[in-house]
């Protein structure tokens, strides 16, 4: 959870996050979880003032692959979806993801690439 809460902060501080951002969180590489509930708890309690700024609706996607990563998606988009507005989704290939953020690419290296180009 002290990885999850420090990316979360960490794009909480980038100059080019904005409010309107859709996420993908890529999960396919976590091998295993927190087991301590009450630190779970506590970091899903701060989600919020790191994903919601003035009111936006962000969709969040989550890729997964395995049982452990579905686990802890589920568990992060109950944490998304009980904030106002936001919409959570669990994709279980890069295709699924692109595909339900409405993006072209079709893998995280074309997603790079283009955003390379982009600044």
């Amino acid at each position: 959870m002290d990885d999850c809460l420090q990316a979360a902060a960490a794009y909480a501080r980038d100059r080019q996050a904005r409010p309107t951002q859709h996420l993908l969180i890529d999960l396919r590489a976590m091998t295993g979880h927190e087991t301590d509930y009450l630190k779970i708890l506590k970091a899903m309690a701060r989600l919020p003032d790191y994903l919601l700024r003035n009111g936006a609706e962000p969709l969040v996607v989550c890729l997964t692959t395995g049982t452990p990563q579905r686990q802890i998606a589920a568990a992060l988009l109950r944490a998304i979806e009980a904030m106002p507005g936001a919409v959570g989704r669990i994709a279980h290939s890069e295709e699924a993801a692109f595909d339900i953020l409405g993006l072209p690419e079709r893998c995280l290296t074309d997603l790079i690439a283009g955003t390379a180009r982009q600044q």
